[in-house]
């Protein structure tokens, strides 16, 4: 968004990106702009704070996956242990009850 100065008159633009160029929109001059722009200047902030939520959100799930994986691996570690104190062993994979 922007104002250019055409002749004496200030005049509110905004610009859009379609399909590769930079197009104008022609929005107004005066008081009505200026109450606009500032709306667009509102509507932007509320997006970054909504953005910067969401962004917070997603580090508290990774870390909580970071946990769940952490103990996920203690656990298989230790089921692991029980098989082994209990006679068991690894054959590709598997585990397997050692015969006597």
């Amino acid at each position: 968004m922007a104002w250019e100065t055409r002749g004496n008159r200030n005049y509110f633009y905004r610009k859009k990106r379609i399909g590769g160029k930079v197009k104008s929109e022609y929005v107004g001059f005066g008081d009505d702009a200026a109450l606009i722009e500032r709306c667009g200047q509102l509507e932007k902030q509320r997006a970054e704070a909504e953005a910067e939520k969401l962004r917070e959100k997603k580090a508290e799930a990774e870390a909580i996956d970071e946990q769940i994986n952490k103990l996920s691996e203690i656990n298989q570690t230790l089921v692991d242990a029980l098989f082994l104190v209990n006679g068991f062993y690894r054959h590709k994979g598997q585990w397997r009850k050692k015969r006597k």
